[in-house]
């Protein structure tokens, strides 16, 4: 499995893989650049693919860690046709309480990879797991730009610090784009 680290220091935003060297030069250099010394805080993330998704609460599981960044995330899974993990991609890392990710780079990955479907994720680090409007807004761009690009929608999730998660096909919010994805 790769591991990926988001460095999330004051406005300070890096995403990819290092190493824990890269991690001492990237703190030094944070120093050197604010010319004093910081907090920083590394959220480590294991890269699951292949990894069957079978229902909302797997997918939960699967995003713990992710659920715990300090600033609205959004990230996309792209499946496979048999529902497995093809990657997990973190599309906007936004403000304390929006992400503001727009469905071109939503869906830019998922032609790339060729994925069946995709599963939309993004977390409320406030704690508050119910959609805003604005949650409500972009899921339905994102089902229409799905239904034109031919790769399905299967769900819409907000994910939370403490664990609590919110599936908008388990809720009813994805009736007009019923999908079973759950082996239950």
């Amino acid at each position: 499995m790769d591991i990926h680290f988001f460095i999330i220091p004051f406005g300070f935003k890096y995403k990819g893989m290092i190493k824990n060297d890269d991690v001492r030069f990237i703190i030094k250099r944070i120093n050197l650049f604010r010319g004093n010394i910081m907090k920083i805080r590394l959220l480590q993330v294991k890269e699951a693919k292949g990894v069957k998704i079978l229902t909302s609460q797997s997918i939960a599981e699967l995003m713990r860690e992710e659920a715990k960044a300090d600033r609205e995330c959004f990230w996309v899974l792209h499946l496979n046709c048999h529902f497995k993990l093809i990657e997990k991609e973190l599309v906007h890392m936004g403000s304390l309480n929006a992400s503001l990710a727009h469905p071109r780079e939503i869906f830019k990955k998922a032609i790339i990879n060729s994925a069946h479907g995709i599963i939309t994720v993004h977390n409320h680090p406030a704690g508050d797991n119910q959609p805003s409007r604005e949650d409500k807004k972009i899921w339905k761009r994102i089902n229409e730009g799905g239904e034109i690009l031919g790769i399905e929608v299967l769900d819409h999730i907000i994910i939370t610090p403490c664990g609590g998660y919110y599936s908008a096909l388990d809720n009813g919010d994805m009736l007009e784009h019923k999908v079973e994805y759950s082996l239950h």
